[in-house]
């Protein structure tokens, strides 16, 4: 399969590299979101500067505008999630690799406790990944969820009904 963006054959990738084009390319992607989510609440507010008294379909543009603003913390709890995920990956390779002078002074420990320690923090990643993944999926489905309110919002306005 080759890769349009570059150019690249993935068939000469090795796994790591295919990892590390999937996670740039995550990357990219929650950034995405999080500037339409802003976006979407920039004209949001700038299409209601003229609206003098409340109506009871302004609840849906409310909704639209808490689901936009959630799916931003969604994706900086992501974000931050990840960063502390790779954190955790830094000690188990340290670890793996005899370099644990961080826990002990002479950085030297038995190989049971170094598995034991290598455990831990693996049941810490798999708590971190699962994290992730519900922030990762909760920004998708709060945009989107945005976006459905933001519509009934509108097609209510537009039509004069609930008011």
């Amino acid at each position: 399969m080759i890769n349009h963006q570059k150019g690249i054959d993935m068939g000469e990738l090795t796994r790591h590299d295919i990892m590390k084009i999937f996670r740039d390319r995550q990357d990219k992607f929650v950034y995405y979101i999080m500037g339409l989510n802003v976006a979407a609440i920039g004209f949001t507010l700038s299409k209601t500067y003229d609206i003098k008294s409340f109506n009871w379909n302004h609840l849906f543009l409310g909704f639209a505008l808490l689901a936009w603003l959630l799916s931003i913390f969604s994706a900086f709890r992501w974000i931050q999630t990840e960063f502390s995920g790779m954190r955790l990956d830094m000690h188990q390779y340290d670890i793996s690799a005899g370099v644990i002078d961080e826990w002990f002074e002479e950085g030297i420990a038995p190989d049971e406790f170094k598995n034991e320690l290598i455990k831990t923090i693996q049941e810490d990643m798999a708590k971190k990944s699962a994290r992730s993944e519900r922030n990762y999926k909760g920004k998708l489905i709060l945009f989107i969820v945005g976006i459905v309110m933001f519509i009934i919002w509108r097609i209510l306005d537009i039509t004069d009904l609930m008011k």
